[in-house]
Formats: structure tokens, sequence, C-alpha cells
């Protein structure tokens, strides 16, 4: 993650769920989207490297959602 703190999209537990939050602005929506690929790929990079927190992948799925919020 990008930092030690819980990260800013934690309260959804998927992409979709931010996405679907009618709380906030789209434009918060992709500020945070982008905040949680940065860390999926960091999750990657260091599952690559041998270091697995053994969370799943959702890198694809926060791409997705950006998509449809037309990033």
């Amino acid at each position: 993650m990008s930092t030690t703190m819980q990260a800013e999209y934690s309260p959804y537990e998927t992409p979709k769920d931010l996405l679907a939050d009618r709380s906030i602005s789209n434009k918060e929506k992709i500020r945070l989207l982008k905040i949680w690929q940065k860390d999926e790929e960091a999750l990657i990079r260091a599952s690559s490297e041998g270091l697995s927190g053994g969370e799943d992948n959702q890198l694809k799925a926060v791409q997705n959602a950006l998509d449809s919020l037309g990033v």
C-alpha cells in the first residue's frame, strides 16, 4: 500500500462498491481509484519478488472502474 495507514479506499471491498457510492463525486472516485491502482501495482511487484501478503489482486477491477469513469 502507499502508506502504513489504512488506505482511503478501505471502506470499499471492491472497486465496484466504490463506484456505487453516490455520496462521493466522480472526481473523488477517480482519485481513490488511482491510489488503489498504485497499491495493487505495488502488491504485484512485491509478489513477483516473492513477497506476498496473501491478498487477492484487484488491479483489473480497478482499471475497469477507471475505464467506466472515462479515465
